[in-house]
């Protein structure tokens, strides 16, 4: 249950069990809360970036956990200009208006049609999600394009921009921890260099005060999530937080782990808190790498001690 369920749980609870009211009038105040929620516009997400970058993919793992692609009914199609659409798209948890913004780099030579075309119907969404690959350094076209887009008029809507740098599972080694679901050492620290390089880059062009919201984070694998879902929310208009809140369903990167490595950190019984577990030391070693057994040599670790260290992260 997301916080804004609970908290209408806990009003409509109240209000029940309030002996001030009649059943009368508390009849007529849950009517005017249901009818507050269910006028409520629907949130908007404008979605932009290039073709292969994981968009539809990071809306399924923010908000359909897992469901498959595609289900999404288009409400109006600006297919004269640049295929955009504007999309009422299905969540588990309630619908969310997606504008999927065409890539930037797709017609150079229309170029100022693209502009009219973002600076038309940005205005319309509640935030702005950015994509892009976390491995691709060449960032002087999207800031170029940042630097046309929001000028002027338009300088307002970075503060409603969110930059999500996706793919961190095909970082450079590219040797994802399978049997943990998460990056390795390696990943993880290029990982960190990309983002402040991202950072660094377009903080310089961003218009002056507006908040720079980054975060890695992997759609395919679930990774990250939660990170992107708050960048997510702060960026929203704080009166309509709760809207998007009400809709999140995470999907759960645990489920793409080894049963075995999630049951040994969780304890044997779901829901306990228990002991750790410690697997086979022959299981544990098939998941090291050569340079963590090089690590655990210099360092006199026995596998086990590699183990519990990579379950305290």
């Amino acid at each position: 249950m997301s916080a804004t369920d609970a908290f209408f749980s806990a009003f409509r609870r109240s209000l029940s069990e309030n002996r001030e009211l009649s059943d009368t009038e508390k009849e007529l105040m849950g009517h005017e809360l249901d009818k507050a929620i269910s006028d409520e516009p629907i949130p908007t997400i404008a979605i932009i970036g290039e073709t292969g970058v994981g968009k539809t993919t990071t809306l399924n793992a923010l908000f359909n956990a897992g469901a498959p692609v595609g289900h999404s009914t288009p409400t109006t199609k600006i297919a004269d200009l640049f295929h955009a659409e504007i999309c009422d798209y299905r969540g588990n948890k309630g619908d969310i208006r997606v504008l999927d913004l065409p890539g930037l780099g797709e017609s150079i030579g229309r170029a100022k049609e693209l502009a009219a075309l973002y600076s038309q119907h940005l205005q319309d969404a509640d935030v702005i999600l950015w994509v892009h690959s976390a491995s691709d350094r060449m960032l002087e076209f999207s800031q170029q394009k940042i630097t046309e887009i929001f000028r002027e008029e338009l300088a307002p809507l970075a503060d409603s921009l969110v930059f999500g740098l996706n793919k961190a599972d095909e970082m450079y080694p590219q040797n994802w921890r399978e049997h943990a679901n998460v990056p390795s050492e390696e990943q993880l620290r290029n990982l960190g260099l990309a983002e402040q390089h991202f950072s660094k880059t377009m903080r310089r062009v961003l218009p002056r005060r507006s908040q720079l919201r980054v975060t890695t984070y992997s759609a395919l694998r679930r990774y990250n999530l939660p990170s992107m879902f708050a960048l997510l929310m702060e960026a929203m208009p704080k009166k309509r937080r709760w809207v998007l809140e009400q809709r999140m369903d995470l999907a759960d990167f645990t489920e793409l782990a080894d049963p075995r490595f999630i049951s040994g950190l969780r304890g044997s019984v779901p829901g306990q808190q228990s002991a750790v577990q410690m697997p086979a030391r022959r299981w544990i070693i098939e998941q090291m790498t050569d340079e963590d057994r090089r690590f655990c040599l210099e360092k006199g670790m026995s596998p086990e001690d590699w183990w519990r260290m990579r379950g305290s992260r």
